[in-house]
């Protein structure tokens, strides 16, 4: 598997992990200490990250304060309705309340989409 070498030596892999691998390795990677989620409607993962935050949670390895949980709106959702449409079902799909972090993969109608994350982070649906 291909693999991006950090300065220091880390190995951190790329490409996409299998939808049934994905729930152990947010697991295993929390185990160790790892605090920084991914998600987005393009990795079509979000149930798997949610169950395994969401264990994580319950057996008290983390609290959901704890995690940096970033999610990424796909170009298709790039409208203001659409954005927070995305995000809400991305949340349920989570299981939580909020995301740290929404990323605009592909970027076109910045600036509209732009004023829907600033309403989004006053109603505390993103931090």
């Amino acid at each position: 598997a291909r693999a991006f070498h950090t300065l220091i030596g880390i190995k951190i892999p790329e490409g996409l992990v299998a939808k049934s691998e994905a729930e152990k390795a947010v697991k295993r990677a929390t185990d160790i200490g790892y605090r920084h989620t991914d998600s987005a409607y393009l990795y079509q993962n979000e149930e798997e990250i949610g169950r395994a935050i969401q264990m994580e949670i319950a057996d008290g390895t983390v609290r959901r304060d704890d995690i940096l949980l970033c999610e990424g709106a796909w170009g298709t959702f790039f409208h203001p309705e659409l954005v927070q449409t995305s995000l809400e079902t991305s949340l349920k799909k989570l299981q939580v309340s909020y995301v740290d972090l929404c990323l605009l993969h592909y970027p076109v109608a910045l600036q509209v989409s732009l004023s829907c994350l600033t309403l989004l982070v006053s109603v505390g649906v993103l931090s």
